[in-house]
């Protein structure tokens, strides 16, 4: 079971390890499925920094992906 205590120390270790600020951009190459979209989400949006949603089409676009 994920409780509120779990949830606020994950994303606190998050933001330690990862040296967020809310300067940064970051984006979510993940799927929803992965347990990894919780780490960019949750940490990113907790502290302020912007997420940039990669689409469906364009994950295996690296042109794209660069601009």
């Amino acid at each position: 079971m994920l409780e509120h205590w779990n949830l606020a120390c994950f994303v606190a270790c998050g933001r330690e390890t990862n040296h967020l600020t809310e300067k940064l951009r970051v984006a979510q190459y993940a799927g929803y499925g992965l347990d990894m979209h919780m780490m960019v989400i949750y940490t990113s949006l907790t502290c302020g920094v912007t997420v940039y949603v990669i689409g469906e089409d364009m994950r295996l676009d690296f042109e794209a992906l660069q601009k």
